[in-house]
């Protein structure tokens, strides 16, 4: 498996798209580490598809900042995970220029057509609305990564399942069925894999399977219970 760190600005003098199409070359699974506050969309762009047309598996990671063009290259993940503490900010492009009023007219038209390609970006990879992504770049929006998993923008909070199990069932007065049902699945997935013998090693592997989607199920009543 190969690792891909974004870890500077995007184009300029900091990230090429060239240099993360040679890193794809001939890999079959790549994982993508960002800590970017963005930079050029052309190249941010470039960046995005060429990770989207990869044919292998691309898992994106959010370690601290995925800003602007940085948010967008995040999103052509298959599988998309925001460290804890980490920030998603999208907001609408803008650019420096010189020029006469005719340099200015064309150049808000650029920034028109990037804005529509941001947002159909945006909207193909999340259930979010044209309308609502379009205020969310106009509001410069900056999201945790509660609030992006919320709104479909990521897959995964890293560390969540750990979270989920640990949970204390006394901070809950009222506490759901199915909240009860999964602690004690864990519990007893937990002890019938201290005992289970190297021959029922697939027994074990379903178990474990079971219990981490019991996991990811704790993890959304957990979140609910506590609004």
């Amino acid at each position: 498996m190969s690792k891909i760190y974004i870890y500077d600005q995007i184009g300029g003098s900091g990230i090429q798209a060239i240099d993360i199409i040679s890193e794809l070359d001939g890999q079959e699974e790549v994982d993508v580490h960002i800590n970017s506050g963005g930079g050029s969309v052309s190249q941010g762009i470039a960046i995005y598809n060429s990770l989207k047309q990869h044919p292998g598996t691309i898992n994106v990671y959010i370690d601290g900042l995925a800003a602007s063009i940085a948010s967008v290259i995040a999103l052509a993940g298959d599988t998309v995970t925001m460290a804890e503490g980490s920030l998603l900010m999208v907001h609408l492009p803008w650019t420096q220029i010189a020029g006469n009023a005719e340099d200015l007219r064309k150049e808000a038209e650029v920034l028109d057509q990037h804005k529509e390609t941001l947002i159909d970006i945006y909207a193909s990879n999340s259930p979010l609305g044209r309308e609502e992504i379009e205020a969310m770049l106009s509001e410069e929006t900056w999201l945790t990564a509660e609030e992006a998993h919320e709104l479909g923008l990521i897959t995964t909070i890293a560390g969540e399942l750990k979270q989920a199990a640990c949970v204390d069932i006394d901070s809950f007065n009222n506490a759901p069925n199915e909240l009860l049902d999964i602690l004690k699945l864990e519990s007893d997935v937990v002890a019938e894999a201290e005992t289970i013998t190297i021959e029922d090693t697939t027994e074990q592997e379903d178990n474990f399977a079971r219990l981490e989607a019991a996991q990811q199920r704790l993890a959304i009543i957990t979140k609910l219970a506590s609004l």
